[in-house]
């Protein structure tokens, strides 16, 4: 996988996830384990729109090379750590969370992210 991608703004708006809502893409922290080592599945419905979406792979390029919460290129954040321990790939973080509290509310549908 390769950093040098189109910035998010460019490929976001060609992505199948974009204005389909936010909740499958970022699942609720009480589905993981109770030991807390395992992340949730990728659910099924992220997974079908993930297998077809155009920009997959850069969705997923993007993931690896940033930590991002949630459910991104058809992978969830335990599957990233695997696939970037295995090419030796290290995330950077996007912005310190008190200055971006929306967390990666660029991400799939921002008006949905904002408007709590």
């Amino acid at each position: 996988m390769n950093a040098d991608h189109r910035p998010i703004d460019e490929w976001s708006l060609e992505a199948a996830c974009r204005g389909k809502g936010n909740s499958t893409w970022f699942p609720d922290v009480t589905t993981l384990t109770r030991t807390g080592r395992a992340a949730p599945p990728v659910p099924t419905a992220a997974a079908v729109v993930c297998e077809r979406c155009p920009v997959q792979p850069e969705c997923l390029a993007y993931a690896l090379h940033h930590h991002v919460d949630g459910i991104w290129g058809g992978t969830n954040e335990q599957g990233r750590r695997n696939l970037r321990r295995a090419a030796g790939i290290t995330a950077t973080p996007l912005m310190p969370p008190a200055i971006n509290p929306g967390n990666n509310a660029d991400h799939h549908d921002p008006e949905e992210r904002t408007a709590s």
